[in-house]
């Protein structure tokens, strides 16, 4: 039957694109921003801990980042994985890789080694985001964690 081909043909389409699409988080529209608070749904954000400073510079998305800063997804952003590398004062790097969902704020703190470390994952609520350091068990920040 010409129209079950077609059905079959349209489905097995949408499957494939939904499968393309899946999985990474757009690696090159991000900017930096002084931001502190998002909204449910946003896109992607990703802010680099205050403290400890060993000199890194994390790079990804088309942004640098030094620790304190943030950078957000463009508004179509969905969320994914994205390519994070670290830059030593040396010129030494490290990469990895991170996943960024969307309407969240995910902490990373860099370690003398250069390793990014994912150290939290904040709902955005609309509840401002502080990026200082983790002390202990707890992440210092004015959104809601989610553990997970």
């Amino acid at each position: 039957m010409p129209g079950t081909r077609v059905m079959i043909a349209a489905l097995l389409g949408c499957v494939l694109g939904s499968i393309g699409t899946l999985g990474c988080a757009n690696n090159d529209a991000w900017s930096v921003s002084e931001a502190r608070t998002c909204a449910p749904k946003a896109a992607p954000r990703v802010c680099v801990s205050a403290e400890p400073d060993h000199g890194h510079v994390v790079e990804f998305g088309g942004v640098q980042l030094l620790p304190g800063e943030c950078a957000v997804a463009a508004s179509e952003g969905r969320g994914g994985w994205v390519r994070l590398e670290t830059r030593s004062p040396r010129r030494e790097r490290q990469t990895s890789r991170l996943r960024v969902p969307r309407g969240r704020a995910t902490i990373v703190q860099i370690g003398a080694d250069g390793q990014a470390k994912r150290i939290g994952r904040l709902a955005c609520d609309g509840t401002p985001i502080t990026v200082e350091a983790r002390t202990g068990d707890r992440l210092s920040a004015g959104a809601t964690e989610r553990p997970e």
